[in-house]
């Protein structure tokens, strides 16, 4: 295929990643080029980013819009376990989890254009399919690989952010991309919730199949190739750009030695390890509210479906509050540290906005579980999800920064990142309605605050103390910061 990247310089010692060698060094005529992203119109990347988030906004609102219709899911598959009911919703994220480990250094081999748009047309396919499930045992599996095909634009989203923008003029446009993941999960259930209630779950589906195929056909037409390796290459074979028009080994060979980068990031950076864990544990904690609303707001307040889907607005509002103040409030941050640094930026100056998402996530927690508990008014336990929700944002907005700023090979950071965070989401509302059971929701609330307050918030002081210094180690790390 002509956009693969086909490397032929000697490996350094990141062999075991998969990099057949370092990434080129950029030159002047290449800097100066309008071939390179990074020299785009602002029209153009912004364009990139609407499309792209369009995308992403579609993903997750596909994996929460069916959380209100659970109960008539399981009507209508006669699904009497709640943790096979559960699954119905959870598999989606298990796809999550395995799909970027293939799609988000395939990105990194024949470029980011095609991979979305190859992504949103299996989407798109396996979300009709669910429409025409007619076992829970189907709707499982298409559900599976409809998560497969919508993966992409949540692994490889904030990679395309910094093939178009320099580290100081990434944060805005990642917290674009960032609202649209965020915001998804609490639109999804306040849509899901009426139809569910009005014209049936399964129109929840035609939904999302049509928004599925209005992304994919938005992004064909408008959605450029980023990845600046993909499109040097192409520029110099065309003879546009001095340099070497043939190159050597096989492209096959290459898919396989990406695919291998997100799990040897997380056995050998501890960064990686441990951000990806961190945030994996947060968005879990999302996602076992999206199957504890129903029968805490249906079953305790009594709420219909349709009510019961307006009750994740809070979230969405906490994570909107955060991307607007937060994202400036770390900005700024960012922008003053690398002031005081004689003008040169770390990934660590992303860090100091994280701290105050990992006081505000157990907070959000502990208020939720003991409120819905005490069955006090509804308002009080939304509230404690609007806390939640602002502290969601403002952990997992500067994580994605930095991870995109601190490795040489984003896409495949922010995949490592994706696998935790998406085996925890599957794996966490399967093991809630044993958890509530056993330990009441304020105990089982209370036992996931403890470990965001053990791992969250000692976390990022520690990134931000030592991470330079862990990231000389090896030269998994990017090389370069701006300036």
């Amino acid at each position: 295929m002509d956009g693969a990247v086909q490397d032929t310089e000697k490996p350094l010692d990141d062999r075991e990643l998969g990099s057949s060698a370092p990434l080129p060094t950029r030159d002047v005529e290449w800097e100066t080029s309008d071939f390179d992203p990074l020299n785009w119109a602002r029209s153009k990347k912004w364009t990139t980013v609407g499309t792209v988030s369009f995308h992403t906004f579609v993903s997750p609102l596909a994996s929460s819009i069916m959380a209100p219709g659970l109960p008539e899911i399981g009507r209508h598959f006669n699904i009497t376990s709640p943790t096979l009911l559960a699954l119905t919703l959870t598999i989606y994220l298990l796809a999550w989890a395995l799909g970027p480990m293939l799609l988000g250094p395939l990105s990194e081999v024949y470029g980011r254009r095609w991979v979305v748009n190859i992504s949103g047309g299996i989407f798109t396919a396996f979300s009709i399919g669910c429409i025409f499930a007619q076992s829970a045992g189907q709707l499982v599996a298409f559900r599976f690989l409809a998560g497969i095909g919508a993966c992409t634009p949540i692994s490889i989203g904030s990679a395309i952010v910094a093939d178009i923008f320099i580290p100081q003029e990434r944060a805005p446009a990642t917290a674009a991309y960032a609202m649209a993941l965020l915001l998804g999960p609490p639109v999804g259930p306040v849509v899901g919730g009426y139809i569910a209630e009005t014209i049936g779950f399964k129109y929840g589906f035609v939904l999302t199949a049509a928004l599925g195929g209005c992304a994919t056909l938005l992004s064909l037409c408008l959605l450029p190739e980023t990845y600046a390796e993909v499109l040097r290459f192409r520029a110099e074979r065309a003879g546009k750009l001095s340099g070497p028009q043939e190159t050597e080994g096989g492209a096959g060979v290459h898919i396989i030695h990406a695919s291998r980068r997100p799990i040897m990031l997380l056995i050998k950076s501890p960064i990686c390890l441990v951000l990806s864990f961190y945030g994996a544990l947060v968005y879990g904690y999302l996602n076992m509210f999206f199957t504890t609303f129903p029968s805490v707001f249906g079953d305790i307040y009594g709420f219909r479906p349709g009510p019961t889907g307006l009750t994740y607005v809070a979230g969405g509002l906490g994570e909107l509050t955060a991307t607007m103040v937060g994202g400036w409030l770390g900005q700024r941050i960012y922008l003053d540290l690398t002031r005081r640094n004689s003008g040169k930026a770390e990934p660590e100056f992303r860090i100091p906005g994280m701290i105050l998402g990992s006081f505000a996530v157990p907070i959000g927690l502990f208020w939720f579980g003991w409120s819905a508990q005490a069955h006090v008014h509804w308002i009080v336990p939304i509230l404690g999800s609007a806390v939640f929700g602002f502290g969601l944002m403002s952990v997992l907005l500067p994580m994605q920064l930095y991870l995109v700023d601190a490795f040489r090979y984003a896409a495949s950071a922010l995949a490592a990142a994706a696998l935790f965070r998406s085996l925890l989401a599957f794996a966490i509302p399967l093991f809630a309605p044993q958890m509530i059971h056993a330990m009441g929701l304020g105990g089982t609330y209370s036992f996931l605050g403890g470990l965001s307050i053990a791992i969250g918030i000692p976390l990022p002081i520690w990134i931000y103390l030592r991470g330079k210094e862990i990231r000389s180690w090896s030269n998994l790390y990017s090389s370069t910061t701006g300036e």
